[in-house]
């Protein structure tokens, strides 16, 4: 869009996901990793990327992220109760990024990115 200065990506997915493990840290301190067994991951995302002049450019991105523990371990730690319908989200960064070309092959990038 815009003489290619936006560009506008998007994803919309579910993935049934199996064999998982995650690091646990209990509220006694104790850390383990746990095997969840079965989860359901559903979401979609939105990217937006804008040049706001030939070397500086500005990407931001929105998504929502759903994904619930279906069958889970008993964990022998403490007594933490792994159950299933755990939600679990990721962050979704902005950043923006200077390229200036050096030579034909080569370009300085600096990149600052919150998350």
């Amino acid at each position: 869009m815009f003489d290619n200065r936006v560009t506008i990506n998007g994803a919309i997915y579910y993935e049934d996901w199996t064999g998982i493990q995650q690091l646990v840290t209990e509220t006694c301190g104790a850390t383990f990793t746990s095997k969840c067994r079965h989860r359901h991951v559903y979401g979609g995302e939105l990217e937006a990327s804008v040049a706001l002049t030939s070397e500086l450019t500005v990407t931001t991105a929105a998504g929502y992220t759903h994904a619930n523990i279906v069958a889970a371990v008993q964990a022998r730690v403490c007594r933490w109760p792994a159950r299933a319908g755990c939600a679990v989200t990721g962050p979704r960064p902005t950043s923006i990024v200077y390229r200036h070309p050096i030579s034909d092959d080569y370009a300085v990038v600096l990149r600052g990115t919150n998350e």
